[in-house]
């Protein structure tokens, strides 16, 4: 199938590189591959019940995610960057890719609280979560990459999944993109 040669060859650090400094930095060479470290792709949130016990565990697995180090203006940047290949339309995008950015921010949140009450980091505050007024966690980014054959009628925001509703309610609704790129439209 065409969209497993696509996700290999997207896989090598040269390529992933290109293609997010041509989607995100319109060609300039910001991210290096050199500068590029792949990661477990695969996400396990645990969810904790009313009693504190695991309730419900949630594991999804990402296409490719890597950590960059960018370098632009002579700062150093760091982010996460995610692509998911697509070569049907899936219609609940905006939806997945929260996902996979919620549990990316989970995951950071809960290994810096691990390494701070590991490290007795953290003051009676603190404790609870684990997370400090000071501690801070990197931006993740996933880019959609639409393989099909057909154009893409799929929603690419959240709000464009959303029934209508009350405009004050609608404001307090957080969007989320789904980076579409699609190499038809």
């Amino acid at each position: 199938m065409i969209i497993n040669v696509i996700t290999l060859a997207v896989k090598g650090p040269e390529i992933f590189a290109d293609f997010f400094n041509g989607y995100v930095y319109g060609g300039d060479d910001v991210i290096k591959a050199s500068e590029l470290q792949e990661l477990d792709s695969e996400s396990i949130v645990m969810i904790p019940g009313a009693d504190n016990r695991v309730s419900e565990t949630v594991n999804r697995t990402r296409d490719l995610l890597k950590r960059a180090i960018l370098m632009k203006a002579g700062s150093v940047y760091y982010c996460i960057l995610g692509l998911e290949n697509q070569d049907y339309i899936h219609y609940a995008m905006p939806v997945r890719n929260m996902l996979y950015n919620a549990m990316s921010y989970t995951e950071q949140v809960e290994t810096i609280a691990r390494y701070n009450r590991k490290n007795k980091k953290c003051n009676k505050e603190d404790y609870l979560s684990g997370f400090r007024k000071e501690d801070k966690i990197l931006p993740v980014v996933t880019v959609t990459l639409y393989w099909g054959t057909k154009p893409w009628d799929g929603p690419v925001t959240l709000k464009d999944m959303l029934v209508e509703t009350d405009e004050e309610i609608s404001e307090l609704v957080d969007d989320v993109n789904c980076n579409l790129f699609s190499i038809i439209d």
